[in-house]
C-alpha cells in the first residue's frame, strides 16, 4: 500500500547484524527489547557498519521502567 516491502525479519542482534551486512537496506525499523541482544547495542553496531542507515525505535518501554 505504501511501497515498502519487508525484507526480513530477526529477533536476536546477531541475527540483525548478519542481515544487514549481507543485504543493502533503506529502512531498519528496531525494537529495545530483542529475543536474545539488546536493541541499543543493536543500533550502535548498525551505526558503525553504514553511518547513514536509517533506524526506527520502536519499544513497549515507558517512562517508569527506567527508574
Amino acid at each position: 500500500m505504501y511501497g515498502f516491502t519487508i525484507a526480513s525479519v530477526c529477533d536476536s542482534e546477531q541475527q540483525a547484524i548478519s542481515y544487514f551486512g549481507e543485504y543493502s537496506y533503506a529502512l531498519v525499523i528496531c525494537d529495545l527489547q530483542l529475543r536474545q541482544g539488546d536493541g541499543l547495542s543493536l543500533i550502535r553496531k548498525l551505526k558503525k557498519l553504514d553511518p547513514s542507515c536509517l533506524i526506527a525505535v520502536i519499544s513497549e518501554q515507558t517512562t517508569a521502567d527506567w527508574t
